[in-house]
């Protein structure tokens, strides 16, 4: 519900938990958020992926500084790439779940929005790889 920021962050928090070898997330609007607070407690062994607008470099800011040393300390790979070939929000854990994300991350719950797992995710994770694959590498 609007306004239910801490809940919001708290279930994607238990989601992102269960990672154990690769995350990829696709987020048009990411800012340092990301790296500050919803991926501060993230196995380091894991590989992570992060997948953004390109639209929205201008607004990263502090995001690419926090992502360079990130990239240090990630010992199972982090990298950041760009593109405007993405609109929605999703989050795909291991090869085992998909969710998607109705508002970004860095704005889950300012108003009302949802965190929904997909039964079937393995079509728009191959959409979203292809993607991946055509992008232009930013960290």
């Amino acid at each position: 519900d609007k306004g239910s920021r801490l809940d919001f962050h708290l279930d994607l928090k238990e989601i992102l938990k269960k990672c154990k070898k690769e995350l990829l997330i696709i987020d048009p609007f990411i800012d340092e958020h990301l790296l500050e607070i919803t991926l501060k407690d993230l196995d380091k062994q894991i590989q992570l992926k992060i997948l953004t607008n390109s639209r929205n470099a201008d607004k990263r800011g502090k995001f690419a500084k926090l992502a360079v040393m990130l990239k240090t300390q990630q010992k199972g790979g982090f990298e950041t790439r760009e593109t405007e070939e993405i609109h929605d929000r999703a989050i795909f854990i291991d090869d085992g779940e998909g969710w998607v994300i109705g508002q970004s991350i860095k704005d889950g719950a300012k108003k009302p929005t949802y965190l929904i797992k997909l039964g079937e995710y393995k079509k728009l994770r191959k959409i979203y790889e292809n993607v991946w694959n055509n992008s232009n590498k930013v960290v």
